[in-house]
C-alpha cells in the first residue's frame, strides 16, 4: 500500500527510479533481498489492479498508469493549478495517509511528513483564495465558512488566527471573529499553556470596541467541505469512505469549527425543537472491524441525549434502518415524527476520537448547527456530554440542575476497559446464539481492567437478567450475579437509570413481588426519561401485575420513542392481549408485522387473540404462518399446541405435548405452556401439577400466571387459587 501510494502521489510525477524505491522502503535489506522484495510487491500490485496498472521503463524505472490508477492527491493539485478552487477543496478530506505507518522505513515516513505539510499548506491557501472569491461575490456566509476552514488547517498559528479575525471583521461578521479569538485563546491555554501576544489581544479589543452588526448566518456541513444547496431537500447519499487512495475524512481538529443557529436575513424562525432523532454515525475510521466502536458511540450519544428530561429522543433501534438510506431529511423527519435530525461521523486517529455532528431542522432540511469535537479515548464520556450540552443549547431547552451537574462532571475512563465494555454490549444486544455468554465475558474483562467503571457493571447486570428471562439460563445461578452487578453500578454512579430497572425486574421475577418493584421502576424512568426499553420493561411489570391501563400508557410512550422497533411494537400488542383487548392487540400486531413481516412471535400472539375470541380456524392459520416463517424454531409450533387442543385437533396437540415434555430436549420447556395444553385437553389435574412444578423451579415466567388470559378457565379452581396464595399473588 505504501509503495502504491508513493508511485501515485510522488512529486515530480512520472516514473520513479528503482534505486530510490529500494532506499525508501527496504533501507536495511541487502541489495539482492531489496530488489526481490520490490519485484514481489509489484507482482502483488499487478495481480490486484491489473497488469496495465504498473508500468516500467527498462530495469531502472517504475510507475503507475494514469489511465488505470486515479489518485485524489494528483486531482487535488491539478484542480488548484487550474483555478478550480471549489473542486480542489472538495477533494481535500484530511491529512495525507492519516493513521498509516510503515515500520523500518524512516525515509518513507519523512517523505509522508513533508508531503502532509505541503498539501496542507496548499489546501489552506486554496481555501483562503476561495473565501476571498466568495466575499467578492457578496456571499459572506460561504466566505466566513471557508475562512474558518482554512484557519483550522494551521490551528496553533497565531498569525493565522489574526488573519481569520481580520477577514471576518472585513466581511462584517465581528461576532464570529471574536468567537474564533476566544476559541483559539482557550485552546492555546489548555493545550500549550501559552498566552496570546499583545498584537492578537489588541486586535480583539479593537473589534470589540466597534459596533457589531447582527451575526451572519453560518449554515454549514463540516465534511465534505461543499456548500449545501439550501433550495432543495438533501438526499442522504453515502459516499465511499475514502476517495482515491490516500486522503481520509477531514479532521477539523483546530479551532473547533462551528456553525451557530441560522438566522439568515429573511429566513423564517426555526420552530421549537423538542423531538429529535440521532441517525447512525458514519464510520469514517476506514476499518470495518471498528464498527462496534462506532455503534457504541452512537448508542452512548442517544442514551445521553435521552436522559435530558425536556427532550424526546427516538431510540436507537428505530434509526438503525436509516444507516444507508437515500431518503431526504424531511422524509426521515416525517416518518419518525421528529422536529430535527442529528447526523454525525466518527474518525479514529491514534488515541484521539473525532466526532463531527450537525443538527438539521427536519421539515425544512435547514442546517442549524454543526461542530467537530476531538477527545482522547479516556475522555469519551466528556465528549458525549459536550455534544449533548451543545444540542440542548441550540434547541433552547433548559437543563435541570441535576442534568447540568452530571454533564459537567463526566469522568475519565480507561480506553481498554471501554473497548471491552462496548464489545460486551454489542454481543449482549445481538441476541445471537451464545451472545449473552460472550457479552458477559467481555463485560467481566472490562471490570477487571477498571473496577471503578460503572457502565460494565450496568451492562453485565442487564445481560445476566436478559439471559435468565429470555434464554432460559438457570435463574438461581444468574440472578444473584445480576443483582450484585446492578448494585455495584449504582454505587459507582447513582445517576444511571438502567440498573434500577434491572433490580426491579429481578425482584419482580425471582420474588414474584407485584408491589415492591414499582418504586425502583419509577426511579429508573426519572433518571432515564427517554429510554424506551425502561418504559417498556416497566409496562410489562404493570401488565403482569394487572394494572393494564398504566401499562398500556407506558407502552404507547415507548412506541413513540421507538416507533420502528419490532420489540417495542410487539410488546404493546402483547400487553393489549393480556388486557383482553383482543381486537386492539390484533391491530397493533399487524403494525408490528408492517415493521418486520418475519416476526413469527406477532403471529403467535395474534393466534392466541383469535383463539380466545372463538375464531379457531383463523387462529390456526396464524399458527401456520408463524411455523412457515420460523420452521427452525420449535416454540413456534409448540406455542400453538393449546390452540390445537381447543380446536379439537387432539392428536396434533398430543404430538406437540410429547415433544415439549421430552427429556432429550436441548433446552427447558416452560411448564406453564405445558399446563395450558393439558387444560385445553380437559386434563386439569395435570395442568395444576405443571403449574406447581413451575412454582417449585421458580421458573421466570411464573409472574405471568396472575393475568395470563389463557389461564382464565383455571381461576375458579380452588387449587389454582391456593397456588396463587402460596406465591403471594
Amino acid at each position: 500500500m505504501a509503495l502504491l501510494a508513493y508511485l501515485a502521489a510522488a512529486v515530480p510525477d512520472g516514473l520513479q527510479r528503482r534505486d530510490t524505491l529500494l532506499a525508501l522502503f527496504w533501507p536495511e535489506a541487502s541489495a539482492t533481498k531489496a530488489r526481490a522484495s520490490l519485484s514481489q510487491t509489484l507482482y502483488i500490485l499487478r495481480n490486484a489492479l491489473g497488469e496495465q496498472a504498473i508500468v516500467t521503463h527498462g530495469d531502472d524505472e517504475v510507475g503507475v498508469s494514469r489511465d488505470v490508477v486515479w489518485c485524489d492527491v494528483k486531482a487535488f493539485e491539478a484542480a488548484l493549478d487550474g483555478g478550480r478552487l471549489e473542486d480542489a477543496l472538495t477533494l481535500y478530506r484530511g491529512e495525507l495517509l492519516n493513521g498509516f505507518f510503515l515500520s523500518d522505513a524512516p525515509e518513507f515516513e519523512r517523505w509522508v511528513e513533508r508531503e502532509r505539510e505541503r498539501l496542507r499548506e496548499r489546501a489552506a491557501e486554496g481555501a483562503w483564495a476561495w473565501a476571498e472569491t466568495r466575499a467578492a461575490a457578496g456571499d459572506t456566509v460561504q466566505a466566513a465558512r471557508w475562512g474558518r476552514w482554512a484557519a483550522a488547517l494551521a490551528s496553533a498559528d497565531e498569525a493565522v488566527i489574526r488573519r481569520l479575525m481580520t477577514f471576518l471583521r472585513r466581511i462584517g461578521d465581528r461576532a464570529a471573529a471574536l468567537r474564533a479569538y476566544e476559541a483559539f485563546a482557550a485552546k492555546l491555554t489548555e493545550e500549550f499553556e501559552l498566552d496570546l501576544s499583545a498584537e492578537t489581544r489588541g486586535l480583539a479589543e479593537a473589534i470589540r470596541a466597534e459596533q457589531a452588526p447582527k451575526s451572519v448566518a453560518e449554515p454549514i456541513r463540516p465534511a465534505p467541505p461543499v456548500a449545501p444547496d439550501a433550495s432543495a431537500p438533501r438526499p442522504r447519499k453515502w459516499r465511499p469512505r475514502v476517495i482515491g487512495l490516500l486522503l481520509g475524512a477531514a479532521l477539523m481538529t483546530g479551532l473547533g469549527i462551528r456553525a451557530v443557529a441560522s438566522h439568515e436575513h429573511g429566513a423564517a424562525p426555526t420552530p421549537a425543537i423538542r423531538r429529535i432523532a440521532v441517525l447512525p454515525l458514519e464510520n469514517l475510521t476506514g476499518d470495518t472491524s471498528q464498527q462496534y466502536f462506532v455503534e457504541g458511540m452512537h448508542d452512548a450519544l442517544v442514551t445521553e441525549l435521552a436522559r435530558i428530561s425536556a427532550l424526546s429522543v427516538i431510540s436507537r433501534t428505530s434509526v438503525l434502518g436509516y444507516r444507508h438510506t437515500t431518503k431526504t431529511v424531511p422524509q426521515i423527519a416525517r416518518e419518525l415524527h421528529v422536529d430535527a435530525v442529528v447526523e454525525g461521523s466518527v474518525i479514529l486517529a491514534g488515541d484521539s476520537v473525532h466526532i463531527t455532528a450537525q443538527l438539521i431542522a427536519g421539515p425544512a432540511d435547514r442546517h442549524l448547527w454543526a461542530d467537530t469535537y476531538v477527545k482522547s479515548r479516556r475522555n469519551l464520556l466528556q465528549l458525549y456530554a459536550d455534544v449533548t450540552q451543545a444540542i440542548a443549547r441550540e434547541v433552547r431547552i433548559a437543563l435541570t440542575p441535576e442534568e447540568r451537574t452530571r454533564l459537567a462532571n463526566a469522568r475519565a475512563i480507561d480506553p481498554v476497559a471501554n473497548d471491552l465494555y462496548l464489545r460486551g454490549k454489542y454481543h449482549c444486544e445481538s441476541w445471537a446464539d451464545g451472545g449473552f455468554q460472550r457479552g458477559i465475558a467481555f463485560h467481566r474483562r472490562a471490570i477487571e481492567q477498571d473496577p471503578t467503571f460503572a457502565l460494565p457493571y450496568e451492562g453485565l447486570a442487564a445481560c445476566y437478567a436478559d439471559w435468565a428471562f429470555f434464554d432460559n439460563a438457570p435463574a438461581t445461578d444468574v440472578t444473584p450475579l445480576a443483582k450484585a452487578a446492578a448494585t455495584r453500578a449504582l454505587e459507582l454512579d447513582s445517576t444511571l437509570g438502567l440498573p434500577h430497572a434491572t433490580l426491579a425486574w429481578i425482584r419482580f421475577v425471582t420474588d414474584v413481588d407485584f408491589v415492591g418493584p414499582d418504586q425502583e421502576f419509577r426511579r429508573a424512568v426519572a433518571l432515564s426519561p427517554g429510554s424506551s426499553w425502561i418504559r417498556s420493561l416497566y409496562g410489562s411489570y404493570l401488565t403482569f401485575a394487572g394494572r393494564f391501563d398504566d401499562a398500556i400508557r407506558l407502552k404507547r410512550q415507548a412506541v413513540e420513542l421507538d416507533p420502528l422497533s419490532v420489540a417495542t411494537n410487539f410488546s404493546l400488542g402483547f400487553d393489549l392481549h393480556y388486557a383482553r383487548r383482543y381486537d386492539e392487540s390484533i391491530a397493533q400486531l399487524r403494525r408490528t408485522l408492517d415493521v418486520d413481516p418475519t416476526d413469527f412471535a406477532a403471529h403467535l400472539v395474534m393466534a392466541a387473540d383469535y383463539a380466545l375470541e372463538g375464531m379457531l380456524p383463523t387462529a390456526l392459520a396464524q399458527c401456520d404462518s408463524a411455523i412457515a416463517i420460523a420452521p427452525q424454531r420449535p416454540e413456534a409450533a409448540e406455542s400453538c399446541a393449546w390452540i390445537n387442543a381447543r380446536a379439537g385437533r387432539r392428536q396434533q396437540a398430543q404430538d406437540l405435548l410429547q415433544r415439549m415434555t421430552s427429556t432429550t430436549r436441548r433446552y427447558r420447556t416452560d411448564p406453564i405452556e405445558i399446563a395450558k395444553v393439558y387444560e385445553n385437553l380437559g386434563d386439569r389435574d395435570r395442568a395444576i401439577a405443571w403449574l406447581r412444578r413451575a412454582a417449585r423451579e421458580r421458573f421466570p415466567t411464573l409472574v405471568f400466571v396472575k393475568t395470563d388470559p389463557i389461564l382464565d378457565p383455571l381461576r375458579s379452581d380452588p387449587r389454582f387459587q391456593a397456588l396463587l396464595r402460596e406465591l403471594g399473588i
